[in-house]
């Protein structure tokens, strides 16, 4: 199972539940999945 389909999972359990902050929370991890993606093909 790939990070990504785990994480949309997670993020639409948690829009069901109406937490908005949970987005804030996918966009963090998003982006630190992002950079350590970045600094390992450099």
């Amino acid at each position: 199972m790939s990070i990504s389909f785990w994480l949309a999972e997670w993020w639409s359990s948690q829009r069901r539940k109406g937490d908005d902050a949970s987005l804030c929370v996918l966009i963090y991890l998003f982006a630190y999945y992002l950079s350590t993606r970045i600094r390992q093909a450099s």
